[in-house]
Order: C-alpha cells, then sequence, then structure tokens
C-alpha cells in the first residue's frame, strides 16, 4: 500500500472526496495510487496539506513527518510513535484534524527544532 492509499484509508477518504476537498479529479488520484505518473509540486503541497504529512514522509523518504495537533501547536511524529499513540486510545480527528490527545497525567517532552517533535514518556511507550 501506498501512503496516499494509507492516508485516505486513516482518514476515510474516497477517490472522489479528493476533488470536493483540494481539486485533484478522481483519475489523477488514481494515477498516483498506481504511480503511473508523477504530479507537480502544487498537488504535492495540496494533499501533503490535506493529509496532515511531510512531503518527505508522502514521498516514503522518511517515517518521520506525520502531523499531529496537540497544546495548541503542530507535532511531527514518526510511524512508529503514531501507531503507538494510535493504539493506545491518544489520536483522535475532530474536524479531520489528526489530534495527540494528552491529559494531565502524561509526562511529555516536546523537541523543539525545524519539526517539533513530541514525545509522551508513560506506560504506552
Amino acid at each position: 500500500m501506498n501512503r496516499l492509499e494509507e492516508l485516505s484509508k486513516e482518514f476515510g477518504y474516497k477517490q472522489k472526496d479528493y476533488e470536493k476537498l483540494i481539486g485533484l479529479s478522481r483519475n489523477i488520484i488514481i494515477n498516483i495510487q498506481s504511480q503511473r505518473t508523477g504530479f507537480d509540486s502544487e498537488k504535492l503541497c495540496l494533499l501533503c496539506d490535506l493529509l496532515q504529512v511531510t512531503t518527505d514522509y508522502f514521498l516514503c523518504r522518511s517515517n518521520e513527518g506525520i502531523i499531529v495537533e496537540a497544546l495548541g501547536k503542530k507535532f511531527t511524529l514518526s510511524k512508529e510513535k503514531f501507531l503507538l499513540y494510535k493504539q493506545a486510545g491518544k489520536i483522535s480527528y475532530p474536524n479531520n484534524i489528526r489530534t495527540l490527545n494528552i491529559d494531565s497525567s502524561d509526562d511529555i517532552t516536546l523537541v523543539e527544532g525545524k519539526a517539533p517533535l513530541i514525545q509522551l514518556k508513560n506506560d504506552i511507550l
């Protein structure tokens, strides 16, 4: 499964949804999913913004780059950490915004940098 299919499944998007959401036709999405055609940077940015990932993550150049909102900011997670948090019930999607739910009992570390990172240091890790 490629990243577009994986992320579409995560958000529940169908091929037809992309036209309504970001103006990319079903045919363009099919071609991207099947890797039959390249796509320009504008389409890449539209998809990454909608699916809340970095371009490197979307293009499978990195497993780091899943964007989550927490504490009123955006943070980047690795696929491994994201899957751990999701399995622990810490990920939700209010208004299709991928959110890491942190409560007062969570011990967290914020790592500032080019892409801010967040790490929970409790039992789920």
